[in-house]
């Protein structure tokens, strides 16, 4: 009989890694990509208008943000397995609770409280977790995550799409709930309790750091760095927002094939998974603020050959490796490049509190695009949304400007 060697801590380590990303792909899915994934099914079966509906995913992504500070605080108190765990049970009973809501008031309600949720256990805290316990390890545990939880759409679109033409809308909302609640949940407790209990313990801030309280604890709002970070990031969350929620209005409207339209929407997330392995392959020759800058120019080009594309399929193609691949990046630069600029002391509360605007702007995004395309048609919202990325992409090169300029007045001290 063969013996098996037991595991080493570094592979039980990347098992919990892979398990929290499991659970972030179903998160992800149930959570955020459901609404795009049934909006226009939801406009079709209500006699909500799509400026009523979009209101309300604008509504929980902006409450998302309002309590990304809180939570923050609660991972640098240690609580990181609690939050991730507690929001990802309320947000599955919520789904539940809207595959049977009737009422747009309800839908408002149910959506807020998913807002609630999504700041306690999507991206931003699982992330601001990772960094606080895996510290120089946090980038390889976000890629895993990333490049995993980067098939969420490719998930959710197609199974959702399914289910709704089998059994109906309210059916697909359910399995959403379903699915967090009796997979999601156990997994998200279980990897990040592990994490927490089983990381290096000479990386992680004192208790002190972590105790900070008052107008020390947020002095970091004084800097011209964290803003410039702010501004970056909150427009291109909006850029992605707008693509994203009307990503099948938008092909709709070019007369494009529900088949192929689904089959753009679901190309996203491997797209996604695409950029991050390019990234890691690369990691070594590019730093992160060129990495970062690369991803930026990247998401211009891609919404200049969605404006063109027209119902073209390969350009449509086109567009989808340019965003897929440039955001899917940006999801793992955002924190790295957040602790490079800012530091980790209070990093909890540094990533909850620029997540405020980054969300709120993703919050009002798919309401902005609405209003914008009562104003003409999708063409409108594109050529909007390419002026806010450019402006976007000039405040990150500021960002490195002004980076490069503290590092040469410091070698100057120095001397």
């Amino acid at each position: 009989m063969i013996a098996v060697p037991p595991l080493t801590n570094t592979v039980k380590m990347t098992l919990a890694t892979i398990l929290l990303a499991t659970a972030q792909t179903i998160l992800w899915a149930s959570l955020y990509y459901i609404f795009p994934a049934t909006l226009l099914e939801w406009e079709a079966n209500h006699s909500w208008s799509r400026s009523d509906l979009t209101l309300a995913f604008t509504l929980a992504i902006g409450v998302s943000g309002v309590f990304s500070p809180l939570a923050g605080r609660f991972i640098d108190r240690g609580l990181g397995p609690y939050l991730l765990t507690v929001c990802g049970l309320g947000g599955g009973i919520l789904m539940l609770m809207l595959g049977s809501v009737e009422t747009l008031w309800g839908f408002y309600l149910i959506w807020l409280g998913i807002g609630v949720a999504m700041a306690g256990c999507l991206y931003e805290p699982c992330f601001a977790f990772l960094i606080r316990y895996r510290s120089q390890d946090a980038k390889k545990s976000i890629t895993i995550i990333t490049l995993v939880a980067g098939f969420a759409s490719t998930i959710c679109f197609p199974i959702t799409h399914y289910v709704m033409n089998e059994f109906g809308l309210e059916s697909a909302i359910k399995l959403a709930g379903v699915s967090t609640l009796v997979i999601a949940c156990p997994m998200l407790l279980f990897s990040a309790r592990y994490i927490q209990q089983h990381s290096s313990k000479m990386h992680l801030p004192s208790v002190r750091e972590n105790k900070d309280t008052g107008n020390s604890q947020y002095l970091f709002l004084t800097k011209k760095l964290f803003w410039l970070l702010a501004i970056s990031f909150s427009l291109l969350g909006i850029t992605h927002g707008v693509v994203i929620s009307h990503l099948l209005p938008i092909l709709s409207e070019r007369e494009v094939s529900s088949a192929t339209a689904i089959l753009i929407a679901s190309l996203i997330g491997p797209m996604q998974v695409l950029g991050r392995l390019v990234s890691a392959l690369t990691d070594k020759r590019t730093n992160l603020m060129t990495t970062t800058l690369f991803c930026f120019i990247g998401i211009n080009v891609a919404l200049t050959l969605f404006l063109i594309a027209g119902n073209h399929f390969w350009l449509l193609i086109g567009f989808v490796l340019f965003q897929g691949g440039s955001y899917g990046v940006i999801s793992i630069m955002k924190p790295m490049v957040t602790r490079e600029v800012m530091g980790q002391n209070n990093f909890g509360v540094i990533s909850g509190t620029l997540a405020l605007p980054y969300l709120l702007c993703s919050a009002f995004a798919p309401y902005l695009g609405t209003l914008i395309w009562l104003q003409g048609n999708y063409s409108t919202v594109l050529i909007s949304m390419i002026l806010i990325s450019f402006i976007s992409l000039l405040s990150f090169i500021w960002l490195i400007a002004s980076i490069k300029k503290k590092s040469e007045m410091a070698l100057k001290f120095q001397e």
